[in-house]
């Protein structure tokens, strides 16, 4: 089967209300379509948009989903996909409260509350980890802003 008919055989363009062009078949383990293209996996979607331009993302730019009713992983549409940079595209997630920061992580072991009781606290960095039961280090991002800057920090 020429690839063409394979690639567009893997996309639904009608079941979405919102106009997404859903990838039907294989997905990553974040959630976005996947697609062997000469023995390597591509993202359909990246795939798309560089045939919508007329040529390959430029690099170091991503292929962002500017869907109308929010950002579609598996939506392969052309005219809701974006060029961006990852700074670009990582902005958008945090605006748009896609971005899995803070206790939306799967391997987060704080609350919020928690990182603000740690951030005021006067206790030592050792002290700290070993009542949350997290490395020092850990403690030690916290209290300077590396992690979880987007809390206020009552320091300040």
């Amino acid at each position: 089967m020429e690839f063409r008919q394979r690639f567009w055989d893997k996309i639904d363009k009608t079941s979405s209300e919102n106009g997404c062009w859903l990838w039907t078949a294989s997905c990553n383990n974040y959630g976005y379509g996947q697609f062997n293209l000469n023995g390597k996996m591509r993202l359909p979607h990246r795939l798309t948009l560089a045939q919508h331009l007329g040529r390959p993302l430029l690099q170091g730019m991503v292929a962002t989903h500017q869907c109308p009713g929010g950002p579609n992983r598996k939506c392969c549409n052309p005219t809701h996909l974006k060029e961006a940079s990852i700074i670009d595209n990582m902005q958008d997630m945090v605006r748009d409260g896609n971005s899995i920061r803070g206790i939306k992580h799967p391997k987060c072991k704080l609350t919020e509350a928690q990182v603000l009781e740690i951030r005021a606290s006067d206790k030592s960095q050792k002290e700290l980890a070993q009542i949350y039961n997290i490395a020092i280090s850990t403690v030690s991002d916290i209290k300077i802003g590396y992690t979880w800057a987007w809390l206020e920090n009552p320091k300040k």
